[in-house]
Parts: structure tokens; C-alpha cells; sequence
């Protein structure tokens, strides 16, 4: 397993009400709740991220819509968007749903 750490920015994203019911239904195999980020490297391309899973959510601070958020998710980190299957990570996500941004870390 490696401990090296991915961050990227979030530039668009899900509701909060979306980000609790899919956290809610993570493991309901009848319900599915897709939620989706836009999510971009450093030079502001845009990388292929799917399969979202938040399985944990935690406020921030008090501010009501900024949350450290959980999951896993599968991604194409280091290669053009629909080359090759994207590999399994786990995530850890600060998240604002009233901006609607944020950073993640990949972890493998």
C-alpha cells in the first residue's frame, strides 16, 4: 500500500441534501444516490473521477455547509481521461456546498 497522497481541487459538486442521502444509501444495493465532482489537476485539466462513494461525513465547522467528507471512488490520476481503467482509491474531501469547492486526496 502506498502512503503517498494526491491532492486536487474541487470546482464543482454535489448539493448537501445529495451528499447525505448518498452517504444514507452507500450500502443500500436497491437504492444508488450518484454523486459526481468535477475534479482538476494543478494546470486546471480536468481528471476522470466516477463511482463516487461517500460513506462518511463530518461538519467542518459551524458554518452548516463545510464538511470533511470520506469514501471511495475510482480514477484515471495519471493518464489522459479514457485511457485505461481507473484504478480503486480511497478519499478524504474538505468540501463546501455553498460554493460548491473544495480539495481531495487520493489514497490507494
Amino acid at each position: 500500500m502506498s502512503t503517498e497522497r494526491n491532492y486536487y481541487d474541487i470546482i464543482a459538486g454535489p448539493g448537501k441534501d445529495l451528499l447525505f442521502d448518498a452517504c444514507k444509501y452507500a450500502y443500500t444495493k436497491d437504492a444508488k444516490i450518484p454523486v459526481d465532482f468535477a475534479v482538476v489537476k494543478a494546470d486546471q485539466n480536468l481528471i476522470f473521477v466516477t463511482d463516487f462513494v461517500v460513506n462518511s461525513i463530518q461538519y467542518e465547522d459551524g458554518s452548516g455547509c463545510k464538511f470533511n467528507l470520506g469514501g471511495y471512488c475510482k480514477a484515471n490520476l495519471d493518464s489522459e481521461p479514457l485511457e485505461g481503467e481507473p484504478k480503486g482509491f480511497n478519499f478524504k474531501a474538505f468540501y463546501d456546498t455553498k460554493k460548491r469547492t473544495g480539495f481531495i486526496i487520493f489514497r490507494d
